[in-house]
């Protein structure tokens, strides 16, 4: 992607590709582009945030139940019942509606925008020198940019919204948490450094890993177009004998490609794997707590209460 960076790339320097910032990814996004953008990142929030407003009305509904109980008010429960399926359909409805906005939002404004890249990618291979094919390879070009398009796609689409939605569901619901007992939400909070820092590692190594795997399928794409320019002159590849070796020439640019998607996939199972522990520790963690909180009668100071489950 460095080509659409750098209109004019010389053939002295063709290292490794210039690395650029995120937002630099919306460098083509237009002014309504950009407004759409804002408006998807609120929806986004929006999004995030119905979850933890769900919790918190399910919470006021079981206090409440559990007072009417207590107390023999079965009327009581009916009205709680009807007040809390009202509230919990108006928060389904916004989580529609929002999370309905931000997808289609980052999925067009994704689109519009690599439709741009990949116009400005073909003119800038267009304006290189002549000595820049001579570094490079012609025939991986439109595999490459395939790849990396898909890429960038990826990254600044439907991606962004989910995480801005994640991010907005992490920070009000651990606000909520703060808000109705801190004592349990700062032990939750206390296994997020290795859940942050082993998905940091592992998301680097899985970067790599595909990157070089992408190498190796562009390479193969490469040597695939080759092999179909010979085919098409097949009584001369039957002369030399030439089937075998570039269908080994294909195949180990294929094993290659393989292997490094193994490794990826490896990776990105054991990360998989240690999310999953992490969230699983946070339960056993929480439900150890709050057992003792209950047992020793510890009072919660934003009720005033002892907790009761």
């Amino acid at each position: 992607m460095a080509l659409c960076c750098k209109r004019r790339r010389t053939a002295s320097a063709p290292g490794r590709p210039t690395t650029i910032s995120f937002f630099k990814l919306f460098s083509l996004a237009s002014r309504t582009d950009w407004i759409l953008l804002a408006v998807g990142v609120f929806a986004a929030s929006i999004n995030g945030a119905a979850f933890p407003a769900f919790s918190l009305f399910i919470g006021d509904f079981m206090d409440e139940v559990g007072t009417s109980f207590a107390t023999g008010d079965v009327t009581g429960i009916l009205s709680n019942v009807r007040t809390v399926s009202l509230r919990l359909v108006v928060v389904a409805a916004v989580a529609f509606c929002s999370a309905f906005a931000w997808d289609a939002i980052f999925t067009y404004c994704s689109t519009t925008i690599t439709t741009r890249i990949r116009i400005e990618y073909f003119r800038a291979v267009l304006n290189q020198d002549v000595s820049w094919f001579d570094q490079e390879t012609p025939a991986a070009l439109p595999s490459r940019m395939n790849e990396d398009i898909f890429k960038v796609q990826e990254a600044i689409g439907y991606r962004v919204g989910l995480t801005v939605a994640n991010f907005f569901q992490f920070a009000f619901g651990y606000g909520v948490g703060l808000y109705r007992g801190w004592q349990l939400a700062l032990v939750m909070m206390s296994t997020m450094p290795l859940l942050t820092a082993s998905i940091a590692v592992l998301s680097r190594r899985i970067a790599k890993k595909t990157a070089r795997a992408q190498n190796f399928y562009a390479e193969a794409g490469a040597v695939a177009e080759e092999v179909g320019r010979v085919l098409s002159a097949m009584k001369t590849v039957v002369a030399f004998g030439a089937e075998k070796r570039e269908t080994e020439r294909y195949g180990a640019k294929l094993v290659a490609a393989r292997d490094g998607e193994i490794r990826a996939g490896f990776h990105s199972g054991v990360m998989t794997g240690i999310v999953f522990l992490s969230i699983f520790f946070t339960y056993a963690l929480v439900f150890w707590y709050g057992g003792k909180l209950i047992y020793d009668g510890t009072n919660n100071p934003s009720t005033g209460e002892p907790y009761n489950g």
